[in-house]
């Protein structure tokens, strides 16, 4: 016992309180603080208290259930879904709460329950209560607790030691097994790992959590296919993660699946209707499938929802010129424009849209307009279009070379990626189409771009990647066809240059 008091030391405990209400929250401080415990973090809501679990590693939490726009419930979901450290103590205070809600607490993992209002020697008694229960386990789960603190720690060889101790007391437990095998991926065993995880799959198919490690060991070594099966079979067992949901959605976006990907979208909207990376990944699924009205729609709503997402309205405009209906990319920015003036993003991707139109005067008087409101770099971005327009890539550089801080520095890398194969440096310009892409990897265009750079350089393999990425994204057959063909007999040259035969010409 601590002190003789308690079976733990609250000098070495920490607990998180989660709770909308400040005062709710000084008053549980004050009856931890008297309690001796001196690491006592809080948070508002869900999301915050779910980045602290897992950063911080608590060992108690006092959830409420009502959390302003969030609730407890997703605190709990996601910490009973976890790989390392799903079995923290977790007390729900709560003052709203139908017996309904209690029991479906109590089902997602909760150990007990307070209501609000509460005495504070009710709350003492719990939390020692489960602290107690929690510090003093068998020794098989004694071990599995100490081994798992490793791995939340990164001591992957000391766990290990402690993982084999495990083993012997249990040979057939599966949480052991499973960690066993977390531990040698995180030590470079990788083959070890897989055919641990295998084992437990071939014995216990509906253990998702084998099935979600493997998954992402397979991934890592390029093998989608098999990736994305096996987190099918995980979200079959447990399909309340949106954002696997989504993982696995993009996974087979880029196989060229996208009506099964948008599923597994929809499957995330019904989870968080306002997931930022759904809806841009919906958006784009249903564009991919031929639904362009649909894709604008998600387009619409995320933006709607996040005002500072202007991922949302490139989206727009890339969709409509894939189209050839810039007139409906400029009708839609121009009400985003008219309904939030301060939103100046939309100001300088309908002056691109203006550009791309060749209606110049419209597009300069933006870039006056945005000057005037102290928005230099969007000035400059517009003016870089401008010198674009008019034949001086070099200006057009000078311009883009003083912005600071674009809210798009995506597209600003993707003009300077262009400028410089005007000015005819091919290492310069692949350097800032990858700088593109990296920003935005669903853009075509940087794709394309690279691989222009790429041929510049006689590097044809790398160049005949980047087209098909392209491709795979949505750039249309007939700007990539040509190119993948250059590229192609490039390559044959080179491999009959090497045998002393004569070239082959491309085909116009």
């Amino acid at each position: 016992m601590a002190d003789g008091k308690y079976d733990f030391d609250p000098r070495e405990t920490t607990i998180l309180i989660i709770d909308d209400q400040v005062q709710i929250r000084k008053a549980i401080r004050r009856v931890l603080q008297k309690m001796d415990f001196k690491e006592i973090l809080e948070t508002s809501n869900a999301g915050d208290a779910i980045k602290a679990i897992n950063s911080v590693h608590p060992d108690l939490l006092i959830c409420d259930l009502a959390l302003g726009e969030t609730n407890g419930f997703a605190v709990l979901d996601s910490v009973r879904h976890r790989n390392l450290g799903a079995d923290i103590p977790i007390l729900v205070v709560t003052g709203e709460a139908s017996r309904n809600d209690i029991v479906k607490a109590v089902d997602l993992g909760a150990n007990d329950y307070l209501l609000k209002p509460f005495k504070p020697d009710e709350l003492e008694k719990k939390v020692v209560k489960l602290l107690n229960s929690f510090s003093a386990p068998e020794l098989l789960l004694h071990k599995i607790r100490t081994a798992e603190k490793l791995l939340l720690e990164q001591k992957y060889p000391a766990a290990l030691l402690e993982l084999d101790e495990a083993n012997r007391l249990d040979e057939n437990n599966l949480h052991v097994r499973f960690l066993n095998a977390f531990a040698l991926s995180k030590t470079g065993q990788i083959n070890s790992a897989e055919k641990r995880l295998e084992s437990i799959l071939a014995e216990h198919p509906a253990y998702y959590r084998a099935n979600a490690l493997l998954a992402e060991l397979r991934l890592m070594q390029g093998r989608t296919g098999e990736a994305a099966a096996l987190m099918a079979a995980e979200l079959e067992v447990n399909g309340k993660q949106p954002e696997r949901q989504v993982q696995l959605g993009q996974l087979l976006l880029d196989q060229g699946r996208a009506e099964e990907a948008i599923l597994h979208f929809r499957k995330a909207l019904l989870m968080d209707q306002r997931m930022r990376t759904a809806l841009i990944a919906m958006g784009h699924a249903q564009i991919k499938k031929g639904n362009t009205d649909k894709g604008l729609y998600y387009f619409k709503r995320m933006r709607r929802y996040y005002p500072d997402a202007r991922e949302a309205l490139e989206a727009i405009v890339s969709t409509c010129e894939r189209i050839k209906d810039l007139r409906r990319a400029e009708l839609l920015l121009r009400d985003v424009k008219a309904g939030h003036p301060e939103q100046t993003d939309a100001s300088v991707i309908l002056a691109r849209v203006y550009f791309m139109q060749e209606k110049l005067e419209e597009a300069i008087a933006l870039a006056g307009e945005l000057a005037k409101t102290g928005e230099a770099d969007e000035a400059n971005l517009i003016s870089a279009i401008a010198e674009m327009k008019s034949g001086r890539p070099q200006a057009a550089l000078t311009a883009l070379e003083a912005i600071k801080k674009s809210q798009n520095m995506s597209y600003v890398f993707r003009l300077m990626a262009q400028l410089h194969l005007q000015l005819n440096n091919a290492p310069k310009a692949e350097v800032m189409a990858l700088r593109s892409f990296s920003a935005e990897p669903w853009s075509e265009q940087a794709l394309l771009i690279q691989a222009n750079a790429l041929a510049g350089m006689k590097e044809h393999g790398k160049a005949s990647l980047a087209l098909m990425r392209a491709s795979m994204l949505g750039a249309r057959v007939e700007v990539v066809a040509q190119p993948l063909k250059e590229a192609s007999v490039a390559l044959k040259n080179r491999r009959l240059a090497a045998t002393g035969k004569a070239p082959t010409r491309v085909a116009s």
